[in-house]
């Protein structure tokens, strides 16, 4: 059985505090919220600018609370991985469901536990990726 992939390109960091660049704003594919070094959250923007898709979720402070974080809405930086339009749907929602399933995010409360995409399926990142960010991640593992 063939692979299916996705392609994710990365730019960033932005600030979570400054409007989304204009280059940026009607893009579509994922973005991870960074804290402290940490992807906190991992979502899909598809519908409005990917800083104020970003920024519209007020959850981080709970959440990052629930689990012994202090937020710094100052500290957070935003990466946006865009993708080709071809590989949008239904591709794009596994790749955040496969990124959610590996990395953890403590602001993402579904998907920790078992990816539920594509299968065999593979998210390459390319570009300027956060720091926590691997090169390649793939389900089942290799």
């Amino acid at each position: 059985m063939e692979m299916e992939q996705i392609i994710l390109d990365w730019e960033g960091p932005f600030k979570l505090t400054e409007p989304t660049p204009r280059k940026q704003y009607a893009l579509i594919g994922l973005y991870a919220v960074e804290h402290n070094s940490k992807i906190i959250y991992i979502g899909k923007a598809e519908y409005q600018g990917t800083i104020k898709e970003a920024r519209s979720h007020g959850f981080y402070e709970k959440r990052l609370k629930e689990v012994g974080i202090v937020w710094d809405r100052t500290r957070a930086l935003v990466y946006i991985g865009t993708v080709s339009q071809d590989q949008i749907s239904p591709r794009i929602d596994d790749a955040e469901n496969l990124l959610i399933y590996k990395i953890h995010p403590p602001c993402n409360k579904k998907g920790h536990k078992r990816y539920s995409g594509v299968e065999p399926f593979r998210v390459i990142n390319n570009g300027n990726r956060p720091q926590e960010l691997k090169i390649q991640y793939q389900y089942p593992d290799p």
